[in-house]
């Protein structure tokens, strides 16, 4: 569920930087990757690729663990940089626009990018040694 979660995360932000505004690009769960990918369409374009490879990943029977597990690689990394964005505004105090809250805040509220990484990582380190992939 963890991978299926992540998949639909990563589609609804393409889907929002592909509506038009540019407004999606300065939430902080984004903010970073578009640091790395200052062109929307072009982020949105990685978001839907990374998703489509993690539900290749997943679905397709034929593949071995180590196929699956590079499959489900670059959503884990476009995880990772979503939640290293979350814990910088929890440590600086202020998210990515620049709006400044209590860290108690800000744990409570970027700690979803956080523990996305943490069940998607947790779902393919279960998967790959659980068998179920065999």
């Amino acid at each position: 569920m963890g991978v299926w979660f992540a998949v639909g995360l990563h589609l609804l932000w393409a889907s929002l930087l592909l509506a038009g505004s540019e407004a999606p690009k300065h939430a902080t769960a984004l903010y970073a990757l578009a640091e790395l990918f200052p062109a929307k369409t072009g982020l949105a374009i990685i978001l839907v690729t990374v998703a489509w490879c993690a539900m290749y990943g997943i679905v397709k029977h034929k593949l071995s663990v180590a196929a699956r597990v590079m499959l489900l690689t670059p959503q884990q990394i476009l995880l990772g940089i979503s939640a290293a964005g979350a814990l910088r505004a929890m440590i600086l105090g202020h998210f990515a626009d620049g709006v400044a809250r209590p860290h108690t805040f800000l744990i409570a509220d970027q700690s979803p990018a956080i523990l996305a990484l943490m069940i998607h990582t947790a779902t393919i380190l279960y998967l790959a040694r659980s068998r179920q992939w065999e």
